[in-house]
């Protein structure tokens, strides 16, 4: 399936990414609503419309009936509440707050590896093209810089110095 324009934006809120496989998660901070078939269509619209094998929506809240079948029919791994704490209980440490982010945020910034995405087709490390007055801020392979193997750059975390 062909990437998304560049100049759409994401459809979900997160990309998890290990290697060079990549989940889409959408989040919904819903405590007293349901998720609804509608919101899984949505999150479906961004694997569709990608190389996505798969997906992730996690809620506080519950997820609809007609919601969970249409995730289980394709692929969408669904979260509620109950099952992100035990997931977060299955991997923290004694005395550990994962939401206490000051507690653990330096050392997971001085021993987290960070590096440009990769290119689908070759494995390159993409190179960053910043915006233009007519192109949005981009992610592009120097050996296959067709569109298909583009990727949006999140200006909202890309804080990089303009030079002209």
């Amino acid at each position: 399936a062909a990437l998304p324009s560049p100049t759409l934006p994401p459809l979900h809120d997160l990309t998890l990414r290990r290697g060079h496989n990549s989940i889409p998660v959408s989040s919904k901070a819903w405590s007293s609503t349901q998720v609804t078939e509608r919101q899984v269509a949505q999150l479906l619209e961004t694997i569709s419309h990608s190389n996505f094998p798969t997906a992730i929506l996690v809620t506080t809240g519950t997820f609809s009936p007609n919601a969970r079948q249409l995730a289980a029919k394709n692929s969408i791994e669904l979260l509620d509440l109950p099952s992100l704490l035990l997931r977060i209980a299955a991997v923290q440490l004694p005395n550990e707050n994962f939401f206490a982010i000051h507690s653990w945020l330096n050392k997971f910034t001085t021993q987290a590896h960070i590096s440009n995405p990769h290119c689908q087709l070759c494995e390159n490390p993409l190179l960053f093209q910043p915006a233009t007055s007519t192109t949005p801020a981009l992610w592009i392979c120097p050996v296959h810089p067709s569109p298909s193997t583009q990727r949006l750059a999140r200006n909202d975390i890309i804080h990089l110095p303009v030079h002209a």
